[in-house]
């Protein structure tokens, strides 16, 4: 009787085994939303309302775009040129021209209010007023200090912006990457940040510094081999824009083990699309929308 019991229960643990592998391979694949700029359909780009927003929401990665201010601290801003349409002065005054914030201190800077005046493409889009340009300090304060599960869990992609052709407004590639690095170092965020740019000589550098760090090799309008890029700079990730991505591409990216992230998607026909090209993840201006269509669609748990 005993002997009978113990090989029962040797047959009750092997079908709990092939029961846990069968859940496993028909589970839905993990499709990650990142937050182009935070959530820039809902609340001003790169500001820490649009991060709070995106962290509430339950996005996975924050994406948002650095350059160094004129006296070298990280601010997250995405144009080389103040944006007109988007700041005015902490005073209410507009802007009468562009100047690059490379030419403004940090104090300068933080006297900008980006977050007063809706961006035109986004009708929706919520006002935050007195909102300053953050630092990237400043955002990963927020992510460290929420002890929420999702703000412990997200990961951060953080863009280089860095435009060769504007040498005097941008800077060199080992600058800001070892700008980048200091500060995740310094909020032990290494293990969940990913750093991006369209100049690829900054994830080579990144990748020299610290060659455990994630990097991701955006692409603009065109379309190269896909898996030569990534093996010319050892990216782990590529970012190319959402009109160029087929099956066929993305098949040859995961072959070679990495992920395509493509952006910016922002409505229900081009997620579709991605989703059937099977990528990894997808760069949206507005999560919220997009984690409720992935669970309409059986790819995301929660209500």
């Amino acid at each position: 009787m005993v002997r009978g019991t113990r090989h029962f229960a040797k047959i009750m643990a092997l079908a709990a085994t092939f029961s846990s592998e069968c859940f496993s391979a028909s589970a839905p694949r993990s499709i990650e939303v990142l937050g182009h700029r935070g959530a820039r359909a809902s609340r001003p780009e790169n500001t820490l309302s649009a991060f709070r927003f995106a962290i509430d929401q339950g996005v996975d990665v924050l994406e948002l775009d650095v350059q160094l201010s004129k006296d070298g601290h990280l601010i997250v801003a995405h144009d080389r040129l103040v944006p007109v349409a988007l700041c005015r002065s902490m005073e209410g005054k507009d802007l009468s021209a562009s100047v690059a914030f490379t030419d403004l201190t940090l104090v300068e800077i933080k006297n900008l209010d980006c977050g007063s005046q809706r961006h035109q493409d986004f009708p929706n889009q919520a006002t935050a007023q007195k909102s300053q340009v953050p630092t990237l300090e400043e955002v990963f304060d927020l992510v460290t200090s929420n002890h929420s599960h999702d703000a412990q869990r997200i990961k951060l992609q953080i863009e280089a912006k860095i435009v060769p052709r504007y040498t005097r407004d941008t800077s060199a590639p080992t600058v800001i990457a070892n700008a980048i690095m200091a500060a995740a170092k310094k909020y032990k965020l290494t293990n969940r940040i990913v750093i991006q740019s369209f100049d690829h000589r900054v994830i080579s550098v990144v990748k020299k510094i610290q060659p455990t760090i994630k990097t991701a090799a955006l692409l603009s309008a065109d379309f190269p081999d896909w898996v030569n890029v990534i093996k010319s700079v050892n990216a782990d990730i590529l970012s190319p824009h959402i009109d160029w991505v087929t099956k066929e591409a993305v098949a040859a990216v995961h072959k070679y083990g990495a992920k395509v992230m493509p952006y910016t998607a922002n409505n229900e026909a081009d997620w579709s699309h991605l989703i059937d090209c099977g990528v990894d993840g997808i760069i949206t201006d507005d999560p919220k929308s997009l984690i409720t269509f992935l669970r309409s669609q059986g790819l995301r748990q929660g209500a």
